[in-house]
């Protein structure tokens, strides 16, 4: 198994967030975190608990490993 760099995980969330229509707002506001650390958690992948990226995958509908590994 092959995990994905910081700038393809970033691809990967905001895309999968746009495909939803959802904002960063949007997405802060479900977190419910300020706008400033949502746009941490999405533009410096890695950085945060990866409970943070399960939440942020059951919002989008999708598994955190679809952000994380290439296949």
């Amino acid at each position: 198994m092959e995990f994905a760099t910081k700038e393809i995980v970033t691809r990967r969330i905001k895309a999968i967030r746009t495909l939803y229509g959802y904002t960063q707002t949007d997405m802060a506001k479900k977190l419910g975190v300020s706008i400033r650390t949502y746009n941490k958690y999405e533009n410096s992948p890695l950085d945060a608990p990866v409970k943070v990226y399960k939440r942020i995958a059951e919002i989008l509908g999708c598994k955190a490993s679809d952000f994380f590994v290439v296949e």
